[in-house]
């Protein structure tokens, strides 16, 4: 075959060995055919061949210079091919780049692989960036559930605080209580349903707070609650504070002065109390002063 034949096989090779699909399956029979009459042209297939099934091995990977394609595009439109000798690498890769069917025969690989390596560079940094990002919200998880750890616990600890601090409040205001000279006290005597319990009620008459102090209140069932009741000139019973059998000393707040009322007494009433006695009377007062 002469070779202007084999110049024309020779331009159809890229299409065979980089992009098959743009030839039909007659064409690419003929071009192989005519491989066989023609040395230089099956040397140069075998050299697409190679090239195409090491490309993405041939070259490191690394980023082009920016101005590579412009280098490039700017060598291809100056160059003037010559319709009798065969094109040049620099020929072939810019008719490559513009849609020509003639690539470089053997620079090819090493343009086109620096080509596909800036995108995978460009790729492993996108992974790169999105693993990234993904630790980076791991983290702010990580760090809004130890701020909600945190935040939970600063609450357990004021909750805790402000129980303390009631607590020593009423301490207080219990040994102020006890301690005061001024002091009367009331005696509860227990009654059928309460034999041996007994109670006081120790308060200063101008005041409007008391202590309960109870001991040996038998056990109740978890629907009941002792009351305390106070009674008024008119002997009307007022209610007061709910409380059960463990209770020991017990600060009472009333609306009026102690000294308003005439006696007291603690009866079993249903969970939550009543606003009138009306269950078994378990202790009554025996108005003393001391």
């Amino acid at each position: 075959m002469d070779r202007v034949n084999c110049e024309s096989v020779e331009e159809k090779l890229v299409a065979l060995t980089l992009n098959p699909q743009e030839l039909t399956e007659r064409e690419r029979a003929e071009i192989v055919a005519q491989l066989n009459d023609c040395t230089g042209s099956r040397e140069l297939y075998e050299d697409y061949l190679r090239i195409s099934s090491s490309l993405l091995q041939a070259v490191p990977q690394r980023v082009p210079p920016p101005n590579l394609k412009a280098s490039l595009m700017a060598q291809v439109k100056a160059a003037s091919p010559k319709p009798t000798r065969q094109l040049s690498w620099i020929e072939r890769l810019g008719q490559w780049l513009t849609g020509s069917t003639r690539v470089p025969r053997l620079a090819i690989g090493a343009a086109t692989a620096v080509l596909i390596g800036s995108v995978s560079v460009f790729g492993t940094q996108i992974f790169v960036l999105s693993r990234q990002t993904l630790q980076q919200n791991n983290q702010l998880v990580m760090l809004t559930m130890r701020e909600a750890d945190q935040q939970k616990a600063f609450s357990a600890l004021s909750t805790r605080t402000a129980e303390e601090n009631a607590q020593a409040q009423q301490q207080a205001q219990l040994l102020d209580i006890l301690s005061d000279t001024d002091a009367h006290t009331v005696s509860l005597v227990g009654q059928d349903v309460a034999p041996h319990a007994r109670a006081k009620m120790q308060f200063n008459p101008t005041h409007n707070t008391a202590v309960l102090s109870l001991n040996d209140l038998p056990p109740i069932t978890a629907e009941q609650s002792y009351q305390l009741w106070f009674f008024d000139d008119a002997g009307k019973p007022l209610p007061s504070i709910i409380f059960d059998a463990a209770a020991k000393n017990v600060l009472v707040n009333a609306d009026s002065q102690f000294g308003a009322f005439k006696n007291f007494a603690i009866t079993i009433e249903p969970a939550g109390g009543s606003v009138a006695p009306r269950g078994l009377l378990a202790l009554l007062g025996l108005p003393t002063v001391g």
